[in-house]
């Protein structure tokens, strides 16, 4: 259904119903309000699938950069990397949901959910952490499953099916 006969449709149901005295004229308002703004929210549009493959490319880049130069970083510098690159990007999605740029927030969440994956990875070797590739991945997928819960994100949430 458009966004258009869905908000007219809304609009035509919440009259009746403040004419039944089951809200008020400010709650309408502030029901229109919010349908308004979710429907300007991301959708499958080309500038979300392009900012998602962004963050992908992003994220993908900034973990082979990392991983290039981490014999050369001392155990303090990778660690500090490692935490601070998922806190940058989960400070972009906070930044862009703020700012109401949905499918821009989409993309930080996913960049940071692919950052939590190569942290653990990393950070593992650097420790020298045995383990198997079942448990990165299931450590990973807890890391992931957080994060579209916390960032409600659906890119993220297919991120962690694909994981677990």
């Amino acid at each position: 259904m458009r966004d258009g006969a869905y908000l007219k449709r809304l609009a035509g149901d919440l009259e009746r119903w403040r004419g039944a005295g089951l809200v008020t004229a400010e709650q309408i308002a502030t029901m229109i309000d919010d349908a308004r703004a979710r429907a300007n929210v991301a959708r499958s549009s080309p500038a979300a699938v392009a900012a998602a493959l962004g963050a992908i490319l992003f994220g993908l880049g900034l973990i082979t950069f990392i991983a290039a130069n981490w014999g050369e970083m001392a155990k303090s510098a990778r660690m500090l990397s490692a935490l601070v690159l998922i806190w940058l990007t989960f400070g972009g999605v906070i930044v862009a949901l703020e700012r109401k740029a949905a499918w821009i927030g989409h993309a930080f969440a996913l960049a940071g959910a692919l950052a939590i994956g190569a942290s653990i990875s990393l950070i593992g070797q650097t420790c020298h952490i045995e383990g198997t590739p079942a448990g990165l991945f299931l450590l990973w997928s807890f890391g992931a499953g957080a994060t579209a819960i916390a960032f409600r994100s659906i890119p993220v949430l297919i991120l962690f099916v694909i994981l677990a």
